[in-house]
């Protein structure tokens, strides 16, 4: 089973290639096209150092966010999803967390919601870190995380889990995650760099490493 995290993969969304929105039938802002260079570097959101972002096509005229190609059923239930309240009252939020929300009314992948929201902090991080409930559900889907990821992630997992909680501002939390992450013995030179990275910034707010888009250092 693909794991939600793939931090050290970085695995793509799929994206939704047609000009046309598949509900309505209006204009699709695309993406701009992309030449990405595989690289082991990370920010200190474990985003990859390459320059490149993962984001979607997005209809113009009702928001929907075109992470992956939908299937017939979900574009029937995404069709009245559009309609409810819940949404129109979150489309100006980041279409990360648009994606997330019809993801979890679609009910698909049970490990694509929290990529979507992981992605978010890589690609959109001033307005997701930015927005309480957009960091209330990735903490809640991080716990889901921990249950599913292998042992050899788990670190990681924690150490990205205390960094998002200094961004806002629970340090208390994050605190507890960094010596989780800690706690579970030798990690890869990318791991371990990170560890110690978000653990000068739990110590020093004004370090360059409490900036989402700082390269964590490799040791």
């Amino acid at each position: 089973m693909r794991l939600i995290l793939a931090i050290l993969l970085a695995l793509p969304l799929a994206a939704h290639a047609a000009s046309t929105c598949p509900i309505g039938g209006g204009a699709v802002t695309l993406p701009s096209p992309e030449t990405c260079e595989e690289t082991t570097q990370r920010t200190m959101s474990l985003a990859p150092a390459n320059g490149c972002t993962t984001r979607f096509a997005q209809c113009n005229e009702n928001f929907l966010p075109l992470y992956k190609d939908f299937t017939e059923a979900e574009l029937e239930l995404a069709s009245q999803y559009l309609q409810m309240e819940a949404y129109e009252s979150a489309v100006d939020s980041s279409p990360y967390f648009l994606a997330y929300n019809l993801e979890r009314f679609l009910g698909g992948d049970p490990n694509l919601p929290f990529q979507l929201l992981l992605q978010g902090l890589w690609y959109d991080a001033p307005r997701s870190y930015s927005d309480p409930v957009y960091m209330d559900n990735f903490f809640f889907e991080a716990g889901s995380a921990f249950n599913s990821a292998p042992s050899e992630e788990l670190a990681a997992l924690h150490a990205l889990v205390a960094f998002a909680y200094i961004q806002t501002e629970n340090i208390d939390s994050a605190r507890q995650h960094l010596a989780k992450s800690l706690a579970l013995g030798p990690a890869t030179v990318i791991v371990t760099g990170y560890q110690l990275a978000v653990a000068e910034c739990l110590e020093d707010s004004a370090s360059l490493y409490c900036d989402p888009n700082t390269l964590s250092p490799v040791k």
